[in-house]
C-alpha cells in the first residue's frame, strides 16, 4: 500500500486531489522518482495520458484504486492497522488491504501485487472480476473479495497454504502495523467510534453479505 492521500470516496489509499498540476496533470511514465498512473475515459478505457501520483486529476479523467476484503472460515474479515505516521488516517484501522493501480497495470494486476507487498499473500486474481466498483468523482474503487471457504486459495510466499494463522503472514512495517480478524458487529463498531477509517456503514455491511455470495440478487429466491 503506498501512501494516499485526502479524498474520501476513493478509500485512504487513493491519491490526493490536490497538489500542483503542471501541463494539465499529463506526464511521461519515464519520470524520474515518481509514482506514475494510467488515467481512463468514463468508460474505464486507458487514455494513453498519465499523471504523477499526489498531483489532481485532470478535468474528464479518472484513476483507479483497489481494494482487498479477505474473509475467514468463521465469517470475520481480516483488516489492517494503519502505520501511525500514515498522511492519512494514521492509527486506523482499514480492510484487508488496498492500493493505487498503477501505469501499465490491469486492476487484477495491482490486487495481486498489493496483497503480496502488504501482508505476504499470493493470490492469483488475473481471472476474476471484481465483486463490484465504486465510483467517486475522480475514479474508480474496485473492491475484490477473497473467501478460503468459498474455494479462494491463499498462498504464502513459500508456497504453502495460509491456514488463517496471522503470525504466518509478513507485514509492510512503513504501512500496516498490525493486523486481526474482526466481526460485522465489531467493524461497524469500530466505524461508529473512528477507529476505523469512515467508510460507509452500508458500504461495510454490503462487504459482509457479499462474501458468500456474489451479485445484485438474492439466490435463496431463486431466479424469476
Amino acid at each position: 500500500m503506498k501512501e494516499g492521500g485526502a479524498d474520501a470516496d476513493a478509500g485512504p489509499d487513493a491519491d490526493a486531489d490536490v497538489g500542483p498540476n503542471a501541463d494539465a496533470g499529463f506526464v511521461q511514465k519515464e519520470v524520474s522518482g515518481m509514482e506514475i498512473l494510467d488515467l481512463y475515459d468514463r468508460y474505464r478505457h486507458r487514455s494513453g495520458k498519465t499523471m504523477v501520483r499526489g498531483d489532481a486529476v485532470p478535468d474528464g479523467f479518472f484513476r483507479m484504486v483497489i481494494h482487498i476484503c479477505i474473509f475467514g472460515s468463521d465469517g470475520r474479515i481480516l483488516i489492517q492497522k494503519r502505520c501511525k505516521d500514515k498522511k492519512t488516517w494514521p492509527d486506523l484501522w482499514d480492510f484487508s488491504v488496498g492500493g493505487a493501480v498503477a501505469s501499465g497495470e490491469e486492476s487484477q494486476e495491482a490486487a495481486s501485487r498489493e496483497l503480496l507487498e502488504e501482508i505476504g499473500i499470493v493470490h492469483d486474481f488475473s481471472k476474476e472480476r471484481p465483486a463490484m466498483t465504486v465510483c467517486f468523482d475522480v475514479g474508480y474503487n474496485d473492491f475484490y473479495i477473497l473467501d478460503e471457504s468459498s474455494g479462494d486459495a491463499l498462498l504464502l510466499a513459500d508456497g504453502t497454504r495460509w491456514d488463517e494463522d496471522l503470525s504466518k503472514l509478513k507485514l509492510q512495517r512503513e504501512e500496516v502495523s498490525d493486523i486481526m480478524w474482526a466481526s460485522e458487529a465489531e467493524v461497524l463498531e469500530m466505524i461508529s467510534s473512528r477507529k476505523f477509517v469512515n467508510y460507509h456503514k452500508p458500504l461495510a455491511e454490503l462487504i459482509f453479505s457479499m462474501h458468500k455470495q456474489r451479485g445484485a440478487h438474492d439466490a435463496k429466491h431463486g431466479v424469476r
